[in-house]
């Protein structure tokens, strides 16, 4: 993308690569310390929930303790929540519908 004329990689389309480098010369213009709050903005009205879920060895072979984790965010604000097993996500449905 450095080059004076980049040529877009297979499978993109010219239009596609316009818009990518567009984003890249908005993106030089801005500050580290913009670029690293990059994210959604979101609307009233709308609910990003994001989960993961961290498998950690028991001490038995081939058993392990599921730790999930979820940051769900509104317009108003975020919040991180974490359990395990079925009542996490019985928990993270219940937090999710109450933001909505």
């Amino acid at each position: 993308m450095a080059a004076e004329d980049p040529v877009p990689p297979a499978g993109v389309s010219p239009s596609d690569w316009q818009r990518v480098l567009a984003a890249r010369q908005k993106e030089e213009e801005l500050s580290m310390e913009v670029l690293r709050r990059l994210g959604p903005e979101l609307e009233e009205g709308q609910v990003l929930a994001t989960a993961d879920e961290v498998l950690t060895c028991k001490p038995q072979k081939r058993r392990f303790w599921d730790l999930r984790t979820a940051r769900v965010a509104t317009a108003a604000g975020y919040r991180y929540v974490s359990g395990w097993g079925d009542s996490f996500l019985q928990y993270l449905l219940v937090l999710v519908l109450l933001c909505l």
